[in-house]
């Protein structure tokens, strides 16, 4: 009858739980009672050997928290558009090589780390992420940026060194509240009068 009680006790503080750390357990996949999560606010899985994302990222409607970097990733499902409250994002040291349009999603983004990827362009949603402070676009392939991410009027720290950046937007100064820009180690010949 103990065991039972333990296992039911598992499983009710699992269906409760708000904050879960599958950090560094050598995960190929997420475990399918993550999914089942509806209050959860934190979920970290760095540190894993995760490939590719189930497609049902739209039922964690009140994460805030999600840390998927030191991962395999090389693309991210579309439902990762509809998490609308998320506020922290790292998806750093994967192997992305695009992400999808409808990031702009993520409205209430505040910090972004997609730094050591695989990235050669953003998507020109992204200028949709109007609450985002801190940027990591750090150690990618970028040649360019969108205009649009010139929109980014929260934007108070950006990392963009060991790119292949060999322009800047024209408009750049929509970045009005920007007060850290590293630019090291890109192709840049000339930079915008703005």
């Amino acid at each position: 009858m103990e065991g039972l009680s333990l296992l039911f006790f598992f499983f009710f503080v699992v269906e409760m739980a708000t904050v879960i750390d599958l950090g560094n357990k050598r995960l190929t996949e997420i475990p399918e009672w993550v999914w089942l999560q509806q209050e959860l606010k934190s979920l970290e899985v760095y540190i894993n050997k995760l490939i590719a994302l189930p497609d049902n990222f739209d039922g964690l409607a009140e994460l805030r928290k999600l840390n998927l970097s030191r991962n395999e990733l090389t693309n991210l499902p579309e439902s990762f558009g509809g998490l609308a409250q998320l506020q922290e994002l790292s998806l750093s040291i994967n192997k992305l090589i695009a992400l999808p349009d409808n990031f702009d999603g993520l409205a209430e983004l505040r910090n972004l780390d997609l730094g050591q990827n695989g990235l050669t362009n953003l998507p020109e949603s992204f200028g949709g992420l109007a609450q985002l402070r801190k940027l990591d676009l750090s150690h990618n392939k970028l040649t360019n940026l969108p205009d649009s991410l010139c929109r980014l009027s929260q934007l108070q720290e950006l990392e963009l060194h060991f790119n292949k950046l060999i322009a800047l937007p024209d408009n750049f100064d929509g970045l009005a509240e920007l007060r850290k820009l590293n630019l090291s180690r890109n192709e840049l010949t000339n930079l915008p009068e703005s």
